[in-house]
């Protein structure tokens, strides 16, 4: 009978992978079971960024600042009586040495009162019998004492026709005025001259009628012309002539007027290189 020393050398190498077998299986964790594997989804092609344009950026302007409204340069309101006074007086000074000239001849000179204008040459015609027409070459200025010159030219057709001047005149705009009547008269071979008063409209007295071989009155021939008053007396001074004078104190103030009288035919007074000496203003 044989012992355990005894046993075969083959038996004990069994045993020894039998036990190293065992060894080996008490080592090893337990297979764990693997969860079932999900079915992958087929990958989905994620489509590429596309270049979507920013919104434009809005450009910042600056906000100008208030300008300030310039304020309007104040004008001056020019003085346009002044401004006229001033152009009347260039005017006429060249002439003021030749008024004065005159007005010695008369007794007076230009220290004395002033000028009262110059007139823009005036043409009146009358065309229809007896017809009278006038026109005032110094609108709404009336005046008591003055002298005043003018070139009168004259033209008709046939008749007795005139050329005049009115003044101290009122209510001319009115069909019956007051007034003096100044006119030279154009008869054939006869010329002549009168002064007469009218009271509203009516005859109320003549101052003076003449003939005078000193007036031209041939067909458009020229008469220069100078009429003084003073208070109440008026002298007529035509071509460089003093025809004569009268004397009466019924109106003392009033306007200028040049007149055109005929009794038929055709009549034109032209009247030009008109100015006015004023005696009783300062």
């Amino acid at each position: 009978m044989m012992t355990p020393n005894m046993r075969t050398p083959s038996r004990r190498i069994g045993v020894l992978f039998l036990a190293a077998a065992l060894l080996l299986a008490g080592c090893q964790p337990a297979a764990t079971a693997e969860p079932p594997t999900a079915t992958a989804a087929p990958p989905t092609r994620t489509p590429a960024p596309t270049n979507t344009p920013l919104p434009p950026t809005a450009t910042f302007t600056a906000t100008p600042l208030p300008t300030s409204t310039p304020l309007p340069t104040a004008t001056q309101t020019p003085d346009l009586d002044a401004t006229l006074a001033v152009r009347a007086t260039q005017t006429v000074e060249p002439l003021i040495g030749q008024i004065n000239e005159q007005l010695v001849e008369f007794n007076l000179s230009t220290d004395e009162g002033r000028f009262g204008g110059l007139a823009k040459p005036l043409k009146i015609t009358v065309s229809t019998y007896m017809e009278w027409e006038f026109k005032e070459p110094f609108p709404d200025l009336e005046v008591s004492d003055f002298v005043l010159h003018t070139s009168l030219d004259w033209h008709t057709s046939s008749g007795l026709a005139g050329c005049g001047i009115l003044f101290r005149a009122e209510a001319l705009e009115k069909k019956r005025p007051t007034l003096y009547e100044l006119m030279l008269v154009r008869l054939q071979n006869a010329p002549g001259w009168w002064l007469v008063r009218y009271e509203e409209g009516q005859f109320e007295r003549e101052l003076i009628d003449k003939s005078s071989g000193y007036i031209n009155d041939e067909q458009d021939s020229t008469n220069d012309i100078y009429l003084v008053a003073r208070g109440d007396t008026y002298m007529l001074y035509v071509n460089g002539k003093r025809l004569g004078q009268a004397v009466d104190g019924a109106l003392t103030r009033g306007a200028i007027a040049f007149q055109a009288y005929q009794e038929s035919g055709e009549t034109t007074c032209s009247f030009s290189d008109t100015w006015l000496w004023i005696l009783d203003e300062p």
